[in-house]
């Protein structure tokens, strides 16, 4: 079966175009390598601008962010001054609050606290006012005005009372304090 055609399988890989005439043509002609030459100069030229014009950028760049910031805390530390004072101002009228609210809190807690004592004055008035009353109708049933015979006031202890009664049958008025 030898058809006359042989088929050769390459045992080696070879790069692309190294064995290909045309590339080789192209590569050793010189126009192309005018043409080549141009656009790589043109190429290389663009890269190191580009690099030089980065190289630029990186080296200014901090200094660049440095003015900026610089600028920005001119404009703005003014404004943050104030309102830093108007801050502590705040915090100054709200502590003094809170210690008045802390304050009246205490106060409030201690009458809660005392309300035993105030029960215990309330009672011992209720007492006070009990015994003065009594005191009071004592006196008033004990004690009398005895106006002897020369025009005199004297205040009769209810043992003498029975005395001056006697001696108001006899004529003496006899008045009782009110």
């Amino acid at each position: 079966m030898d058809s006359g055609i042989s088929y050769s399988y390459p045992t080696e890989r070879r790069m692309q175009g190294s064995g290909d005439i045309r590339y080789n043509m192209m590569t050793t002609s010189s126009l192309f390598r005018e043409a080549q030459d141009e656009e790589m100069e043109l190429k290389v030229k663009k890269v190191a601008e580009r690099l030089s014009e980065s190289m630029n950028i990186v080296a200014n760049e901090p200094s660049l962010a440095f003015f900026r910031i610089q600028e920005h805390v001119r404009k703005s530390l003014p404004q943050l001054v104030e309102q830093k004072h108007e801050v502590i101002e705040t915090q100054q009228k709200v502590q003094g609050a809170s210690f008045d609210t802390e304050y009246a809190t205490h106060a409030v807690k201690s009458l809660h606290k005392s309300s035993v004592h105030f029960q215990n004055i309330q009672e011992l008035m209720k007492n006070a006012m009990f015994m003065k009353q009594q005191i009071d109708y004592e006196e008033d049933r004990n004690v009398f005005i005895d106006q002897g015979p020369y025009g005199t006031i004297s205040f009769v202890h209810p043992y003498k009372a029975i005395v001056a009664q006697r001696r108001s049958q006899d004529g003496g008025p006899k008045h009782r304090l009110h």
